[in-house]
């Protein structure tokens, strides 16, 4: 990623260049009459617009594609990391309204400690990490904050980092599964859910347990020179109104 160096193993963006991938960027997954549509969108593409860049605009998203090539009454009911690839939920009209309270009833379980099944949103990633997962899988529940990062040149900027002890770190849990091993122990093939959606969690969740999901500049290893982030969003699935939508994408990289 250009300008993006490591110092002390933060991450620190100098001159960063947002590169977005040739359009569309994405496709439909599904579409239904009555207002929702999930999108597979690719990696490197920001969701919404993000912060100004010095170096380059960041005005060119999903959103603002989908936008332009199907309505502009279209919005995002939640995001994905820009080098995250994989479903997102868009919704316009009354959806977008019923799309959102299905996500805030979610929110307001976690808050009360309940990750039961029976959520009216799901959502499965699969992500290739570093190494041998020994474990066949397992719940990781580490609170994730923001913490301040000084930059050589005396910035200070916030990123999602592991919060044990953090003032106003929040609870954060994860479930995961070995898929896959290298037979040479280089790398493991694991699928996740998230039962809370803090951000950057499975990154920082799979780093915790030794096992940083390959292309993460952010949370993983020096020196890793994949050409994009191997974590991918493949099943999205709500139910409103009693019926259940789902969208599966296939990660590319599995």
């Amino acid at each position: 990623m250009p300008g993006l160096i490591k110092h002390n193993f933060n991450a620190v963006v100098q001159g960063y260049e947002y590169l977005p991938p040739t359009k569309p960027g994405y496709k439909i997954l599904t579409r239904r009459d009555d207002g929702l549509m999930i999108i597979d969108k690719s990696s490197g593409l920001l969701t919404v617009p993000g912060k100004p860049s010095p170096n380059s605009s960041t005005s060119d998203c999903l959103l603002s594609r989908i936008n332009t090539d199907l309505g502009s009454e279209w919005r995002n009911v939640h995001r994905l990391d820009r080098d995250t690839s994989g479903c997102v939920l868009f919704a316009r009209g009354g959806m977008m309204g019923e799309a959102s309270r299905c996500f805030m009833r979610k929110s307001e379980r976690v808050k009360n400690g309940d990750y039961g099944e029976g959520d009216d949103v799901m959502k499965r990633y699969v992500a290739k990490v570093h190494g041998r997962v020994e474990r066949g899988g397992g719940r990781i529940d580490v609170p994730i904050g923001k913490e301040a990062v000084m930059s050589p040149d005396g910035r200070t900027f916030n990123r999602w980092a592991l919060g044990e002890g953090m003032e106003k770190a929040r609870v954060a849990v994860t479930d995961f599964e070995v898929i896959e091993r290298d037979e040479g122990g280089d790398w493991t093939l694991v699928e996740c859910v998230p039962l809370t959606g803090r951000g950057h969690q499975l990154r920082l969740h799979l780093a915790s347990i030794g096992h940083p999901i390959i292309g993460d500049e952010l949370h993983g290893r020096e020196g890793d020179e994949a050409e994009r982030l191997l974590l991918h969003a493949e099943m999205l699935s709500i139910r409103i109104n009693g019926e259940l939508i789902e969208a599966h994408s296939p990660a590319p990289f599995a």
